[in-house]
């Protein structure tokens, strides 16, 4: 009785990786820069019902991207009251943005 409950496992996983890899091949990613201006960014947003969208960068500011283009001064500034991080990687900052809906 285990034994087939373990097979009909296995062959419903196979099955399901197999089906699984054949829709993910059909699938096409395509990457386009949209701005090289920021340093660190980590998310970008969309404001509900505006073209405008927002990314955050991990030094603390937050940058409005208007028509392909950066706005003249971020959103918000708070990279005096960030640690200073290291070069390469850290997990301190300004790690996220949420919106009110």
């Amino acid at each position: 009785m285990k034994v087939h409950k373990v097979v009909a496992t296995f062959a419903t996983a196979a099955l399901l990786a197999l089906s699984g890899g054949a829709a993910l091949a059909q699938v096409k990613i395509k990457l386009e820069r949209v701005v090289t201006a920021v340093n660190t960014p980590l998310a970008m947003v969309q404001i509900p019902g505006d073209s405008r969208m927002l990314i955050a960068e991990q030094n603390g500011r937050i940058q409005i991207l208007e028509g392909g283009k950066l706005g003249a001064a971020p959103m918000l500034d708070i990279r005096h009251r960030i640690p200073k991080l290291h070069h390469d990687f850290d997990e301190r900052g300004l790690l996220g943005i949420a919106l009110h809906p």
